[in-house]
């Protein structure tokens, strides 16, 4: 149940943010003990100042699309990767795209 969350979250804001011609990558292999998956799009980013909040419950970095969510999404996925034992870290650059990259003990 918790990887079903941390999977439909990722992958439904990489669609969410992503224009309609953008691609999604989705690249997942076991190395040193861990699963380690990453989500890309071709999305319109995230600035470096609204990355350090995207964790934070009700944070939306992006105002036109809170009719499309609650801004918990991702303090889900924190904290379902703390019960796990996993990891979670973002690379964006506005205009460009997002990734999420996760590690979870095998």
């Amino acid at each position: 149940g918790l990887l079903n969350q941390i999977w439909r979250n990722l992958i439904e804001n990489a669609l969410k943010y992503s224009r309609s011609s953008g691609k999604i990558f989705v690249c997942c292999c076991a190395y040193d003990g861990f699963a380690q998956v990453s989500i890309k799009d071709e999305g319109i980013g995230i600035s470096r100042e609204k990355l350090d909040k995207i964790f934070d419950r009700f944070y939306q970095c992006e105002e036109s699309h809170k009719q499309l969510g609650s801004g918990l999404g991702l303090s889900i996925v924190r904290r379902a990767l703390d019960i796990l034992g996993g990891q979670i870290e973002y690379e964006s650059e506005p205009g460009v795209g997002t990734e999420a990259r996760v590690k979870i003990p095998l």
